[in-house]
């Protein structure tokens, strides 16, 4: 379980993502990228599937973040993506 102050980080976090509708990124390499995105009713199945994996009794806390890696999408106009040390933010749309 959360505590208190756990439980204040990740609403801000998730306030920020919403009023901007966005979620966090982050360049790996060339060729992927490290999408942040607060846990959903779509990840339902992939969060039980975790839990089974935990102690008896225990579950996964409700405020989470999970880490996708995905393709590095391509910029339009030759613009070049954020170097890995840069995060950026993708639109949640």
């Amino acid at each position: 379980a959360a505590s208190a102050s756990e439980q204040v980080v990740y609403d801000e976090y998730m306030r920020y993502f919403r009023t901007k509708g966005r979620c966090g990124v982050a360049r790996l390499d060339e060729s992927e990228s490290l999408y942040i995105v607060p846990a959903c009713e779509e990840a339902s199945g992939l969060l039980k599937n975790l839990e089974a994996y935990l102690p008896q009794g225990q579950a996964l806390p409700r405020n989470i973040l999970l880490g996708v890696t995905a393709p590095t999408p391509e910029k339009s106009g030759g613009a070049a993506a954020a170097p890995a040390s840069a995060p950026a933010t993708a639109s949640l749309a």
